[in-house]
């Protein structure tokens, strides 16, 4: 596999929060001066960087500025969906590897990635684009409740509402409407059963699964992921179709030069798509999960693609790997106890932190991810430690 080799190899990351800090420490492992652009300069990841450039993840003429003034070989950021737009532009203007604009359109407007999958007949949930009340109650006029309302152009769970009746409609309207930066909401069918993501890489249109997640999510109301674990223990057969609908969303977003995660419920009536990314999956799913249970490396492979290298998505280990997330306040001085046990990887607690509603993944007061030979070892440890961070000081 081809790695940067000499200080000469640039590469520019949107970002510079918490979020990046691994894929900036992993390309300087890799041999890259590292540039990172972010409108915070206090940002943890500003001082692992060679350059820092003070613009918005989401401004596309300032990350393009930023872009050419650096003259990068490649331009990444993961786990974050919108800034994907501002990498496109970027890419496209200085004549890089990168996802189209238009397939990161599709990928980050749940309204348009609707209409390009309904069309190449993916299975998916009902959904509707509104903006108004009048036009969510039209829409959902002799449409069966529970149903799903949700910003079109949001992540990280925020704007997320499970509408039980005719009565939350319009506060649900509401609280989607506040996360929406273009002030359209999606209405969707509710589904039942088990939620795994998918992610992988795509080098041109060549577009190779990785891994199949098993997710935990708080449920109803807001649906804020709790846990992941890998690899997924659905049956081979349910792998299959989920591969086969990730593969046909794919194509039909045209999305290539790019990291995806896909997440999929599984119905009664099999599985459906619920939403794609153009970008790694977050929550530590590729950063820490994939290659501890694959041995595939997805922030390496992510920055090969940025400078025209096929990614190695080589499966090298079959284990087991987890997160877990704590929703109420645990105690920092357990947390040596937690990171002494056998199979944790990484242990983090917010500190000073008052219990709150989980309405989002922001919500969220810090993790644990654990290993093992299988998923249920590396599942069971991560729980337990999560127990143990719980308990109070005698």
């Amino acid at each position: 596999m081809t790695r940067a080799s000499d200080s000469a190899s640039r590469l520019l990351i949107i970002g510079a929060s918490a979020l990046q800090v691994p894929a900036i420490e992993r390309a300087r492992e890799l041999g890259y001066q590292v540039a990172v652009a972010d409108r915070d300069p206090e940002a943890p990841g500003v001082a692992l960087a060679s350059a820092f450039y003070e613009v918005s993840t989401i401004d596309e003429d300032g990350v393009t500025a930023a872009a050419r003034d650096f003259a990068p070989h490649g331009i990444i950021t993961i786990g974050t969906d919108m800034p994907m737009r501002a990498l496109a532009a970027a890419a496209e203007a200085l004549g890089l590897r990168g996802p189209s604009r238009r397939a990161v359109y599709n990928a980050t407007d749940k309204g348009a990635m609707a209409e390009a999958l309904r069309a190449a007949r993916v299975a998916l949930p009902w959904t509707e684009v509104v903006t108004s009340v009048a036009e969510m109650r039209a829409v959902t006029a002799g449409r069966p409740h529970p149903l799903i309302m949700k910003p079109a152009d949001s992540s990280g769970s925020r704007g997320v509402t499970l509408v039980e009746s005719e009565e939350g409609m319009d506060s649900a309207f509401e609280y989607a409407l506040s996360s929406s930066r273009s002030g359209r909401v999606i209405v969707q069918e509710y589904m039942r059963g088990p939620e795994v993501s998918v992610e992988g890489l795509c080098f041109g249109d060549e577009r190779t699964i990785v891994a199949i997640t098993d997710k935990i999510t708080t449920g109803a109301p807001s649906f804020v992921e709790l846990g992941h674990s890998q690899p997924s223990q659905l049956s081979g057969e349910r792998r299959r179709q989920i591969e086969e609908i990730v593969q046909e969303a794919l194509a039909a977003l045209e999305l290539g030069d790019c990291a995806f995660h896909a997440e999929i419920i599984v119905t009664a009536d099999g599985p459906k798509l619920v939403e794609i990314g153009a970008r790694l999956g977050g929550d530590f799913i590729t950063s820490h999960l994939v290659p501890l249970s694959t041995g595939v490396d997805m922030i390496g492979g992510l920055i090969d693609i940025a400078v025209g290298t096929r990614p190695d998505t080589a499966q090298r280990i079959r284990r087991g790997s987890a997160v877990r997330f704590l929703k109420s306040p645990g105690t920092p001085s357990r947390a040596p106890e937690a990171r002494a046990m056998a199979g944790v990887v990484l242990v983090a607690v917010v500190e000073g932190t008052n219990a709150r509603a989980v309405r989002s993944s922001t919500d969220r007061l810090g993790h644990v991810i654990a290993e093992g030979d299988t998923v249920t070892t590396a599942s069971t440890t991560a729980e337990a430690a999560i127990t143990l961070l719980l308990k109070r000081e005698p």
